[in-house]
């Protein structure tokens, strides 16, 4: 009797799927799709961020346009008051009052980038002459500033206030006298700010006030309070000041003492594009 036949099929090594060519070229086109379409919406939401920033961010004016004007002859709710205690400001008499026992400023609510501001500044009362009066501008915050100062003994300074303490300001240019800068009370102070781009100049009753820049030293020197000669950038004053720290902000009239019962007045605020 003939033994039945065993047959054995063997399998070769066993193999998993694997993606044909076209399969994957179909992956590949998904993949660069997602990647388009991430690659897209990060570039709408960088656009509105640049928008809203643009949306904030004043345009540069025509020169000689006219920003802004006020004679004060009736209350303004555009400027808003900084001060503290017993420090107050008005509006009286046409003017733009402020009674400081220390120091603050008032407030004009609006941005501003490129500009020629001018304004008249009275002392009203003033019992001693160290009191300082000024404008600020590209003003972002209480701590973030630039100033334009002039002192009730006719010197004048720049500076400049980045996230900075009582007694840390960053001096631009150092006090200085001019005879441009009237003294004693009731005087009219006609005060100027050019500023365009990083660019500003500084006037008093129609003259260009000299800077004393800091260049490449730590801070801005002179040789004395009433030579008009400048010991830091290598001895060189310059009839501009320099400087890229805020492009753009708001501006405030200011006061500034360490004796109480100091008043000033500010009239004719003029603002135009440079």
């Amino acid at each position: 009797m003939d033994e039945p036949e065993i047959q054995v099929f063997l399998r070769g090594p066993s193999r998993r799927p694997t993606l044909t060519r076209g399969r994957r070229r179909s992956l590949a086109g998904y993949l660069f799709l997602l990647l388009v379409v991430i690659l897209v919406l990060l570039g709408l939401a960088n656009l509105a961020i640049l928008g809203l920033q643009t949306l904030n961010r004043p345009t540069k004016p025509a020169s000689g346009e006219l920003l802004y004007a006020s004679t004060f002859d009736a209350y303004n709710d555009e400027w808003t008051q900084r001060l503290e205690g017993e420090d107050h400001f008005e509006i009286a008499n046409n003017m733009l009052v402020l009674t400081i026992d220390k120091g603050g400023f008032s407030q004009l609510d609006r941005q501003l980038s490129d500009f020629d501001l001018r304004f008249n500044a009275i002392r009203l009362s003033q019992p001693d002459d160290v009191n300082e009066m000024g404008a600020l501008f590209r003003v972002q915050d209480v701590n973030h500033y630039y100033m334009f100062r002039i002192r009730g003994d006719g010197a004048y300074r720049v500076e400049v206030c980045q996230d900075c303490k009582p007694g840390e300001i960053d001096v631009l240019s150092e006090w200085q006298y001019s005879p441009a800068i009237l003294i004693g009370i009731n005087q009219v102070n006609e005060l100027r700010i050019v500023a365009q781009g990083d660019q500003f100049r500084f006037y008093a009753n129609g003259q260009l006030l000299k800077i004393c820049p800091k260049g490449s030293d730590r801070h801005s020197t002179w040789t004395g309070l009433r030579t008009g000669q400048c010991m830091s950038n290598n001895g060189q004053t310059a009839d501009e000041l320099i400087d890229g720290t805020f492009a753009y902000g708001k501006i405030g009239m200011g006061l500034t003492t360490t004796t109480p019962g100091v008043q000033i007045g500010f009239t004719n605020v003029l603002i135009y594009g440079p």
